[in-house]
């Protein structure tokens, strides 16, 4: 009988023994890997969709941005126009008033109703004379 025929089928063995232990260890791990690579899979298509959601956004931002542009220039157009109109209400409401006799003065000038002439007639009557000598300048 021979000592290294039992000692190298015992190596043998042993090596099988581990081969296949290392064969399970590498299985376990390419499937532990796999599923981790199956995870990074889902979480790039989650990073790609939330960048294709981030480009929408600023999309949207840069399009509300230059509509925002566009409104504050009519905005600005718009307090422009309206200081004037109220440049030119203003000039109208002086003209008016110095070339326009108030309802007070025309009452003043409507002889039906005076049983005489009075002080107010005769002031309103001199306005009224202005008034026609500036229309004159016009």
């Amino acid at each position: 009988y021979d000592q290294n025929d039992g000692t190298n089928s015992q190596k043998f063995g042993w090596m099988k023994t581990l081969e296949a232990e290392d064969f399970e260890i590498c299985a376990d791990y390419l499937k532990g890997f796999g599923n981790v690579h199956h995870t990074l899979e889902k979480m790039d298509s989650k990073v790609n969709q939330m960048e294709r959601g981030c480009e929408s956004i600023y999309a949207q931002i840069d399009s509300s941005y230059s509509s925002m542009e566009t409104f504050l220039e009519r905005l600005h157009g718009l307090q422009l126009e309206q200081q004037n109109l109220s440049k030119r209400a203003e000039k109208v409401e002086k003209f008016i008033k110095k070339y326009q006799l108030s309802e007070e003065e025309k009452a003043n000038l409507n002889l039906s109703h005076k049983e005489n002439l009075d002080e107010s007639f005769f002031k309103t009557f001199h306005r009224l004379k202005e008034v026609c000598e500036s229309c004159a300048f016009l």
